[in-house]
């Protein structure tokens, strides 16, 4: 049976994306509304020291920014998964949050008495809180990455028994790394080139990892691979078209999927194919079956 990944899973996975980018926005505008709010205190309320004495409207304004950065955090719970997180938003908010702390503490410690040091001190607490809470729900959607189906196996691997060969993705070790993910976009665009879904096994796999460095392709090396293999060898092996090429072994032997006669990519069977003798030989039934073979040395060069 060719798993796929359906059309209804294709808007819930772009729904998901679009309803955990809400809960960023969220979480961006409540920060930034209390960054404004306590630029506003310094201007119309210097004197004033206990909050309780602020007008109604300032105080109603400051519990609602608060309540929003309350909204995109517990959305971001839901919504954010290893489907639609990257380490590169990660790394923007830890260097928003970054730029923000210096702001704040720079120029509290600075002797300067003039009025606008504390302005800049609340713009600095506001792009703070902005790299805080943003990278709390970029943190969230990372923790669920860790415990994906791949990353499991791989976590498997490393740290259960040591592998024969070990995967570059996992550098130091997978609890020490964020991975990146392939977009539905990107996947889609393998789907369109091979006029077809794919594996929903190998879906799974490139939201996770986009490719491993070693043995898996990333979605847009597994087009150019099996573009490269089809114009290279065409003409001189029969057959080539009918696979689907998504890993290799380093040697110009190829992972690969049978394409059938109505030009579905067929799951259940993971072919080696030999680049020397056009033979594509059965290693696998399964993508999980495959990572574990093949970094267990269990597979003949």
């Amino acid at each position: 049976m060719n798993c796929k990944l359906s059309q209804t899973d294709f808007e819930m996975i772009k729904r998901q994306n679009m309803l955990a980018i809400i809960s960023q926005v969220l979480i961006l505008l409540g920060a930034l509304g209390v960054g404004v709010m306590l630029i506003l205190s310094e201007l119309l309320y210097p004197s004033i020291e206990e909050f309780s004495l602020c007008p109604p409207w300032y105080r109603a304004a400051m519990y609602v920014s608060l309540f929003v950065i309350t909204i995109g955090i517990v959305g971001c719970a839901f919504f954010k998964n290893r489907r639609n997180t990257s380490k590169d938003e990660f790394h923007v908010a830890l260097i928003i949050f970054l730029i923000g702390f210096s702001l704040s503490i720079g120029f509290a410690l600075a002797r300067n008495e003039a009025y606008w040091k504390d302005v800049v001190i609340c713009i600095g607490g506001a792009l703070c809180s902005v790299g805080l809470f943003s990278g709390i729900g970029s943190l969230i959607g990372l923790l669920k990455k860790l415990n994906g189906r791949f990353a499991k196996i791989y976590n498997n691997l490393v740290f259960a028994k040591p592998p024969k060969v070990k995967p570059i993705i996992m550098g130091n070790g997978l609890r020490c790394t964020l991975p990146k993910g392939a977009t539905p976009s990107q996947i889609k665009k393998v789907e369109s080139y091979f006029k077809t879904s794919l594996p929903i096994e190998l879906v799974e796999f490139l939201l996770e990892f986009d490719g491993d460095g070693n043995l898996l392709f990333s979605a847009r090396n597994i087009i150019e691979t099996t573009e490269s293999v089809r114009a290279n060898f065409d003409s001189v092996f029969d057959g080539i078209n009918t696979l689907c090429y998504f890993g290799g072994n380093g040697f110009g032997d190829y992972f690969c999927y049978e394409i059938d006669e109505s030009g579905s990519i067929q799951a259940g069977k993971i072919y080696l194919w030999k680049h020397e003798t056009n033979k594509a030989i059965e290693v696998a039934k399964s993508l999980p079956e495959l990572i574990e073979k093949y970094y267990g040395g269990e597979i003949d060069e």
